[in-house]
């Protein structure tokens, strides 16, 4: 939750009523959404290799928030529910030559973002180039406008067993995933593989 700041496209949303930037064991997932770039993907399945190489997404290596994230809005399919965030770029008039990469840590000077575990905060700076520029993470700490993120943890069991226990064929088995921090459980999934289902 919260907001990161950028002096070039102001304001970047990390959670609003249908998205948000989670923190899944130490990968980051989903989307942020800026009223002037649109959405900004974090998740490892951006498709493309970011500058310098190396692999694409957002995570955590301790406290060190490392990787890229990448804006939705250079990619030919914006957002499509089956190709979201991906596909062959715009051309390079429409993109303004801007590849929509935005790196979370660099030495060339150093910056970087870091995670506080026991608050969920971000704080330091993230670059996106000439167009987004500097990303501050924590605009203001003294009134708490700093981005927030949420950590999954999730234990599951099946048939109520921590383990699993035995799953037999032609039996349902359901399957019962609680999150331990963040978000809301539990969810319950029933499977059944074979013919006596």
């Amino acid at each position: 939750s919260g907001y990161a700041w950028s002096s070039n496209i102001g304001w970047i949303s990390f959670k609003g009523a249908n998205y948000g930037v989670e923190l899944f064991g130490n990968d980051f997932q989903k989307y942020a959404w800026s009223s002037n770039i649109g959405w900004i993907r974090f998740d490892k399945d951006v498709l493309g290799t970011p500058p310098g190489g190396g692999v694409s997404g957002v995570r955590l290596n301790g406290s060190q928030v490392e990787g890229w994230a990448r804006a939705c809005s250079v990619f030919a399919n914006v957002l499509q529910s089956d190709t979201p965030c991906s596909g062959s770029l715009k051309s390079d008039s429409e993109r303004g030559g801007w590849d929509g990469w935005i790196s979370m840590n660099g030495t060339s000077p150093s910056y970087g973002v870091t995670h506080d575990a026991t608050s969920g905060k971000l704080s330091g700076f993230a670059w996106g180039a000439d167009v987004v520029g500097w990303i501050d993470f924590c605009a203001d700490a003294a009134t708490g406008a700093c981005v927030t993120i949420d950590s999954l943890s999730v234990k599951c069991t099946a048939n109520g067993s921590e383990n699993g226990g035995t799953v037999n064929i032609n039996n349902p088995v359901t399957w019962e995933a609680s999150v331990i921090s963040g978000g809301v459980s539990p969810f319950d999934y029933t499977y059944c593989w074979g013919t006596g289902c």
